[in-house]
């Protein structure tokens, strides 16, 4: 059983419970291990449930996107694959959790995270593709590029470029 520095307790409810239910009908068990985590914010104890939640339990797949889709709202900051990493989840799941999030409002969108080392890196790394048919096309494209304020995030042809 896991509790925290206030004695709450973070994982163990169903043993507690059946130890109690055991001791009120007069069976002689030994007190049961604890484990107390201590140092821990609100949020990293929330977090620390979920995921022990989710590599613990047996859940739907609706009850899994569910937690993750609770973390997200929780630290819109945190990368996906940290989050895929202590759910034991695939990132890409989480990544289309996320997306869905940010599309209906739930979360904002992040311009960085933080990765697995703790770094802040981009959220997303941004990448236009210009297509061209031939070589002289590819400088007009070079230029075009050379002379833009700013790229558009997607896929563009080069006369949209150009313009």
């Amino acid at each position: 059983m896991k509790l925290d520095e206030d004695g709450n307790i973070l994982d163990g409810h169903h043993r507690i419970r059946a130890w109690r239910e055991l001791r009120s009908e007069g069976v002689r068990i030994p007190d049961y291990p604890r484990i107390v985590r201590a140092g821990m914010s609100e949020l990293e104890k929330r977090s620390h449930v979920r995921a022990i939640h989710m590599l613990r339990r047996h859940l739907t797949s609706e009850q899994k996107r569910k937690l993750v889709e609770d973390q997200l709202k929780d630290t819109p900051g945190v990368s996906d694959r940290q989050i895929a990493k202590a759910f034991g989840v695939g990132h890409p799941m989480v990544g289309r959790i996320q997306r869905k999030l940010v599309q209906t409002g739930d979360v904002e969108q992040c311009s960085t995270s933080i990765d697995t080392l703790g770094r802040q890196q981009p959220r997303t790394r941004t990448t236009t593709s210009i297509f061209v048919k031939d070589r002289r096309e590819e400088y007009r494209a070079i230029e075009a590029i050379s002379k833009a304020t700013e790229l558009p995030e997607r896929n563009v042809d080069l006369k949209r470029m150009e313009r």
